[in-house]
């Protein structure tokens, strides 16, 4: 596969780092287009295929190509194990290589004619409204935010790092809300500069029309509701509530990494002997759970995967009355 460091250097015309991010973001228009063999998906966000050159598929095909979502311009063969970036896709179906391919992706993604670079903006800086925010929060004992993990079957974790605060600014819908406030860590149990907010309707019985935000960053870092366990056997999840259903569901400590692309990049602390992954249902979810497992093989960390029985997640399978024993342990993420 191409590796974009390489290049960039070598190829002066296009910000190959720019070309790709375009390419993602219309992945919908192109990539139906080079891929004509393709069988759209049922929920018209991924073709499926045969393999990564796009070859027409036997029934759903074992390679799914994404338009939409983290994963758009990019596509996975789960037979293989093989993955392949925008670039890379369209090196798959023109044969182009070198300064050929990089000139045909920019006409793709229609930066064929590059402007000049301009100087980045600085990020913006959160820190001083971050820590207001945690000044004025309280334990989640007793709050509306335990009404509302309560009102989806939820234990409420005695976490310090889960809190709830009365008066969250939401710019975008012009009001306050209560809600959760959410620290994240990294591997070395230090606080990542950015946290998480939940925004909770009025009487805590479900989430606000702002749903969640984060602020700031909270890259490679995760929520960890409950304490590293002794023996080392610790579950990640991606949501929140997904993390506590599945520790109600199997007695696992289980953090939450707060996306798809945090679960594949989750960092295990030291002292980690095994992982359980509570995989979200869709393509991204089991995705990222596949790209999670892979890291941890490689790192021989023994560890499994397990996908929700009913729904989109482990609070779906909760709330319809599912336990423990209902789950075969183990299970791989099925092609596709």
């Amino acid at each position: 596969m191409i590796d974009l460091n390489d290049v960039a250097t070598s190829n002066p015309r296009h910000d190959l780092a720019a070309v790709r991010d375009r390419l993602a973001i219309t992945a919908n228009e192109w990539l139906p287009r080079l891929f004509p063999e393709a069988q759209l998906a049922r929920d018209r966000r991924a073709l499926r295929c045969a393999d990564l050159s796009g070859r027409a598929p036997r029934k759903d095909g074992s390679c799914t190509i994404h338009l939409d979502g983290p994963y758009a311009g990019w596509g996975f063969d789960y037979a293989t194990g093989e993955r392949a970036g925008p670039i890379d896709l369209i090196a798959q179906a023109t044969g182009l290589s070198d300064g050929a391919l990089f000139d045909e992706a920019a006409r793709i993604a229609g930066m064929d004619h590059p402007a000049p670079r301009s100087a980045p903006r600085p990020k913006p800086d959160h820190s001083a409204e971050i820590a207001r925010l945690v000044a004025g929060a309280v334990p989640l004992a007793g709050t509306a935010g335990e009404d509302y993990l309560r009102a989806r079957g939820l234990a409420a974790p005695a976490s310090p790092d889960l809190m709830f605060h009365p008066d969250l600014a939401d710019f975008e819908t012009k009001r306050g809300w209560q809600g959760l406030i959410a620290l994240a860590r990294f591997a070395n149990g230090d606080r990542a500069p950015g946290i998480h907010r939940t925004f909770l309707l009025d009487d805590g019985s479900a989430k606000a029309p702002s749903g969640k935000k984060m602020l700031g960053s909270v890259a490679d870092a995760a929520v960890r509701l409950y304490a590293m366990p002794d023996d080392g056997h610790l579950g990640v999840a991606e949501g929140i509530e997904t993390a506590v259903a599945a520790h109600d569901l199997f007695g696992t400590p289980v953090w939450a990494a707060l996306s798809a692309d945090g679960l594949a990049r989750f960092r295990w602390p030291e002292g980690t002997t095994r992982i359980t992954i509570y995989a979200d249902a869709g393509d991204a979810g089991r995705q990222a759970a596949a790209t999670l497992s892979d890291r941890l093989n490689r790192a021989d960390i023994p560890n499994e995967i397990v996908l929700p029985l009913h729904g989109d997640d482990f609070n779906d399978d909760l709330m319809r009355g599912a336990c423990a024993a209902d789950y075969r342990a183990g299970q791989d993420v099925p092609a596709i």
